[in-house]
């Protein structure tokens, strides 16, 4: 089983900025707090929002998404 990721899980009505995981990320940098990266495919089938893959682009604006009841 893969480990978790250390640290509290951020909150969903108040999101930090930039990536939301950047508090508990160990690779986090200072684009990380300021941008958030778009979810990009990496590898066919794989895919990552993080800037450490050079072909993740930034996310112009982050939305909010509800379900239906």
């Amino acid at each position: 089983m893969p480990a978790s990721i250390p640290g509290d899980v951020p909150s969903l009505i108040n999101p930090p900025t930039g990536c939301v995981f950047h508090p508990r990320c160990k690779f986090a940098f200072d684009r990380c707090t300021v941008a958030e990266p778009a979810l990009a495919e990496v590898t066919p089938g794989r895919q990552a929002a993080c800037f450490l893959y050079p072909q993740v682009p930034e996310v112009m604006q982050r939305t909010v998404t509800t379900a239906a009841p």
